[in-house]
């Protein structure tokens, strides 16, 4: 995990998924991968769409506070 990780920055950087940032399939590590995020960026990344999230995508950023996600292709609403 990325125990102390607050911010993060993927702004235009040609995502198309947000699968892998998920869960550890080890039951040794169910905790959560960004524990203190409070702020993500994932905007300006057109081919991210509701399909590109895992199902786990909300579980991971128990503290965020703020996501920015414009010019992504999420819609209507964010899973």
């Amino acid at each position: 995990a990325l125990d102390n990780l607050v911010q993060l920055s993927l702004y235009d950087c040609g995502l198309q998924t947000l699968a892998g940032i998920q869960q550890s399939v080890d039951s040794a590590a169910r905790a959560a991968l960004f524990p203190k995020l409070t702020s993500l960026d994932i905007g300006r990344n057109p081919k991210l769409t509701n399909d590109s999230l895992p199902a786990t995508f909300h579980t991971q950023f128990p503290q965020l506070g703020q996501l920015w996600s414009d010019d992504c292709s999420f819609g209507p609403h964010i899973p």
